[in-house]
């Protein structure tokens, strides 16, 4: 709340451009919501595992304490998006005995199977992210994983659930991201405006 997101396909190779588009790589593509005011913060590509980090630009108030991660890998066979997070999930409850982890979305998007899964960790002593949400998708050519992290301190005022909107804010984020594939007909664009 407080801001529109442009929704623009996500860059995951050296070649994007400093617009936010990018040519496919082979045919499908991974679209999600750039928040206005956030900037590439890192990226790597070894060919078989592509990453990208947005962070609100430094000198917004909330800079570093909001991060968007997307990875796109080729792992062989493609997990089932549910089990992946399930096991990252008890895999991060080793750093964070207190995790609370819950499922809050299953089902095929643009025909991909997809899920979405909320973590909080607010005793967490070292991991710094108490409250992330991640949507994996099993596409027919990467397997991805999207996440989204909240750290900062809530300013809100009194009255106001900032763990609630911080969480309805993740899901609204999730609810934008997507695979779509134009050259198949199972896996349309299911966004609003132009297809990438």
């Amino acid at each position: 709340p407080g801001h529109a997101e442009d929704t623009a396909e996500v860059p995951l190779h050296a070649g994007a451009t400093a617009a936010g588009t990018a040519p496919a790589t082979e045919h499908e593509r991974l679209v999600a919501p750039v928040p206005p005011d956030w900037a590439v913060s890192g990226r790597a590509n070894d060919g078989e595992l592509r990453t990208l980090e947005y962070a609100p630009h430094a000198t917004l108030p909330r800079a570093g304490d909001e991060r968007i991660l997307i990875e796109s890998s080729r792992p062989e066979p493609r997990p089932d998006p549910r089990t992946f997070l399930r096991l990252l999930a008890r895999d991060a409850r080793q750093r964070c005995p207190t995790l609370r982890a819950a499922e809050l979305s299953q089902r095929d998007e643009t025909g991909y199977a997809t899920s979405v899964w909320l973590f909080d960790c607010p005793d967490g002593p070292d991991t710094g992210l108490p409250l992330q949400m991640f949507k994996a998708i099993r596409g027919d050519e990467w397997f991805y994983v999207v996440a989204r992290t909240s750290t900062r301190a809530d300013t809100r005022p009194a009255g106001v659930d900032g763990e609630r909107v911080r969480i309805a804010e993740g899901a609204q984020y999730m609810r934008g991201v997507q695979v779509c594939n134009l050259a198949q007909p199972g896996h349309p664009f299911a966004g609003t405006g132009s297809p990438p």
